[in-house]
């Protein structure tokens, strides 16, 4: 918790120095790319990463997202049709799947 609560203070600093009311900072935990090509991989990608939006006026979080997910063949799990077909049904890269998980995480910011 304290080097969370430093990172903030240092993060809430350079947002005052830029004159900003929020900073937005990202955490990657995993990256891999797949290892195959785009109709057969022996090993799918794999991405998760989360957000994190501070207030630079007290340092506090006031939004955050996660992200963490694998890519399986449709046939492993269709309940992941929706990411299977934003895929256009192919094995995606790792930069491929993280746009997507930016796409949707995004969803969740709270609207004005």
């Amino acid at each position: 918790e304290a080097s969370d609560r430093s990172e903030r203070e240092m993060l809430s600093e350079i947002g005052k120095h830029l004159e900003v009311d929020a900073v937005l900072v990202g955490h990657i935990y995993r990256y891999e790319d797949r290892v195959g090509v785009a109709y057969a991989v022996d090993t799918p990608a794999s991405v998760a990463f989360d957000l994190h939006l501070i207030q630079v006026s007290d340092g506090r979080i006031v939004w955050t997202a996660h992200f963490d997910e694998t890519q399986r063949a449709l046939s492993d799990n269709a309940l992941k049709i929706g990411t299977f077909l934003k895929g256009k049904g192919q094995w995606m890269t790792a930069d491929q799947m993280t746009a997507l998980g930016i796409e949707d995480v995004l969803k969740s910011f709270p609207k004005k």
